[in-house]
């Protein structure tokens, strides 16, 4: 697949190849199967923007990933700051 144009537009910034993402989930949090599911099975892990992109996420996966807690990225507010009332906590499989 072949990764996003850069930079792109992730909530109040923007994110470029090298910029560092972190994963706040120890269990794929998608619903089993689904294609969503599918693609987090694949970039869980990556270590950058760049590296989420090209294991099979998408710009809309990138941005939902964050929005919802998901994920870290590097020079973002962290969500789980934002709503320190939100349960983050995923049950595996």
């Amino acid at each position: 697949m072949e990764p996003s144009s850069y930079p792109i537009k992730v909530n109040s910034g923007w994110v470029h190849e090298d910029t560092k993402i972190g994963f706040n989930q120890r269990y794929n949090p998608k619903r089993r199967g689904d294609p969503p599911w599918q693609r987090f099975q694949q970039y869980m892990g990556a270590k950058t923007v760049g590296e989420y992109l090209q294991r099979g996420g998408l710009e809309a996966d990138l941005k939902h990933d964050h929005r919802v807690g998901f994920i870290s990225i590097e020079g973002e507010p962290d969500v789980r700051e934002l709503m320190p009332w939100a349960d983050m906590q995923q049950v595996g499989d």
